[in-house]
């Protein structure tokens, strides 16, 4: 039997539909694909690589996200935490640091099992001191650290910059249980970039989109 179908010729990987052409067996005709399933099947594509490409861009940045600029300071002793934030590489103001020996930070808000505070934060040189920090309270003029034996930050004291890590530290300030030094632990940590980690999750979430759809392709 001779019948009029439309077997579209091929383009770009896709058959599209073209003019009727004669065929002489049903074995003949050609399958036939929607033009509106290839733009659906070319915008996926373009979904897949605008996702990958973000995500890689958003991975190059990893360094950056945690360039604030801004450290968080989190000190844990004889069951006591200790939280606060400070810039990673503090400009001292001049009577409140002795080159080779100390700098201080004055008006620092900090928190002490959850309650807010305000109080000076003093960074001891290792090399003429014994290292370490001291938190004195603006309130209460009295030390709610004291803790020794750690060198935290690198350069000269009046141009600081934190060292990032967990340190070990001798406490005065809180005994223990024989009496000797309490044993505490410092850790610096940078504090992310808001607008890199939206970047960074962007990326994420334009990824898993692409395998959802993927996963649970969408009929025509």
């Amino acid at each position: 039997m001779v019948r009029n179908v439309h077997p579209p010729p091929t383009k770009g990987g896709f058959l599209l539909r073209s003019s009727p052409l004669t065929v002489n067996s049903k074995e003949d005709k050609a399958p036939y694909i929607p033009a509106q399933l290839v733009s659906n099947e070319i915008g996926g594509h373009m979904r897949r690589f605008a996702a990958c490409a973000l995500w890689f861009f958003s991975l190059l940045l990893v360094p950056q996200l945690f360039a604030s600029g801004i450290d968080l300071f989190t000190y844990k002793v004889a069951n006591n935490t200790i939280q606060w934030t400070m810039n990673a590489s503090p400009t001292p103001t001049l009577g409140n640091y002795t080159l080779g020996y100390f700098f201080e930070i004055q008006d620092v808000p900090y928190q002490i099992n959850g309650v807010a505070d305000i109080g000076s934060i003093i960074f001891l040189n290792g090399d003429n001191y014994a290292g370490g920090v001291t938190i004195v309270s603006n309130s209460t003029h009295q030390e709610d650290a004291e803790a020794y034996f750690a060198m935290l930050y690198s350069g000269p004291e009046n141009a600081p910059t934190f060292l990032l890590g967990t340190f070990t530290l001798s406490d005065a300030h809180y005994p223990g249980p024989t009496g000797q030094w309490g044993v505490g632990t410092l850790t610096i940590s940078p504090t992310p970039e808001p607008a890199g980690l939206l970047l960074l999750g962007s990326g994420l979430f334009g990824i898993i989109g692409v395998i959802r759809r993927k996963r649970n392709p969408q009929r025509v």
